[in-house]
């Protein structure tokens, strides 16, 4: 069973985050002004030239052969098994776009992709397409009780994906393990448009002890890590008041590494108050449910976002 919470785990505090603020270049503040806040900057990346690219790919290979093989297994296994999958599920010029022809960083993401991708899915249905009629086929009942939804785009056109984590809890190993493969699926789903996405996270009546889970949501960070392109930013909806989350911020921030929680933002107040301060970063009504004084119904979101998603799959499918 996991250990909700821990008073020695490591933590960041405010005088952190604002030397690593005063740290950063007007480049790097503008960068970050445009992920949190959205804007005309946001556009995409730019197109590797081809000789550049063969280049890059030779050297990412030979970066993924050098690497340990308990590193590499999962992803030489792939290869034997669905080396179709491996460069249209984790497109090599994608990985290489993302990072800025960053070969090493490349290769050791696509090699945790696959790591995790085996580890999720086991020998029998990682190596399957990864769709709902898939490599997913045993975890939909998980994705139609609406956990995740994917919501309409914000204003600037970004992709955006709603996590209410106070519906479950993490106690049941067997029940993590299918959260970690529809998170894994979701995140698959937003290789479709590659301009990252922004992340809602609902924590009204969040309970430290009931849902902070630090070793799930390292785990969580570590897949999205692992996919190519990056999360935008993070707004967090709250409630009136947050004394006890406010224990596990440090430590949650810790987690999130020096760039995202940058990109961290926490919403406060009444619903009301909560909707109109996530509306000065290009969000709305839209994108947040009933708790706040939303649009989006869970379930109800859930079900045609999976109807959606079964149709665009099976258009790929007839394509291929």
């Amino acid at each position: 069973m996991p250990t909700a919470f821990s008073l020695t785990a490591p933590c960041v505090t405010d005088e952190d985050e604002k030397k690593e603020l005063e740290e950063l270049c007007e480049e790097e503040l503008a960068a970050l002004h445009e992920d949190v806040h959205g804007g005309p900057l946001t556009k995409l990346e730019t197109v590797i030239p081809p000789h550049v690219y063969e280049e890059a790919r030779r050297l990412l290979r030979e970066a993924i052969n050098s690497m340990e093989p308990s590193k590499k297994a999962a992803y030489e296994l792939a290869q034997e098994q669905c080396p179709h999958l491996v460069e249209r599920e984790s497109p090599t010029r994608l990985y290489l776009e993302t990072t800025k022809l960053d070969v090493w960083t490349a290769a050791e993401n696509i090699a945790a992709y696959w790591k995790f991708r085996l580890s999720l899915f086991g020998t029998e249905r990682a190596f399957l397409p990864m769709t709902l009629n898939g490599a997913m086929a045993n975890d939909e009942e998980i994705l139609e009780h609406g956990y995740f939804i994917s919501a309409p785009d914000d204003n600037h056109g970004r992709p955006v994906i709603f996590y209410d984590r106070t519906r479950f809890t993490t106690n049941d190993k067997e029940f993590r393990q299918k959260i970690f493969r529809c998170f894994f699926y979701f995140e698959q789903t937003r290789l479709e448009r590659q301009r990252g996405y922004v992340a809602i996270i609902n924590a009204r009546d969040f309970d430290v002890y009931k849902h902070y889970d630090r070793i799930f949501t390292k785990t969580v960070l570590a897949i999205n890590a692992a996919f190519p392109g990056e999360v935008k930013a993070i707004h967090v909806c709250m409630g009136n008041g947050r004394p006890l989350i406010n224990l596990v911020l440090p430590a949650y921030k810790h987690l999130l590494g020096k760039r995202m929680r940058m990109r961290f933002v926490l919403h406060g107040g009444t619903s009301l108050q909560a909707l109109n301060s996530m509306k000065h970063y290009g969000l709305t009504e839209g994108h947040v449910d009933a708790v706040f004084g939303g649009m989006l119904r869970n379930q109800k979101c859930a079900l045609e976002w999976i109807k959606t998603r079964k149709e665009i799959e099976q258009q790929s499918h007839v394509k291929k």
